[in-house]
């Protein structure tokens, strides 16, 4: 089985090797789309 782990924070940037900052950010949708569709193939009795 494969596993992901998610790190969710409040940050917005990080900061690169070279010091410059790298503005950062997530939007909810692509938290909740690899949950639901892992929920669907449950339902489904699949594990892809």
């Amino acid at each position: 089985m494969t596993a992901a782990l998610l790190v969710v924070t409040g940050a917005a940037h990080r900061t690169l090797t070279d010091g410059t900052p790298h503005p950062i950010g997530c939007r909810a949708e692509r938290l909740a789309e690899p949950h639901r569709i892992r929920t669907v193939n449950l339902q489904r009795g699949t594990t892809r």
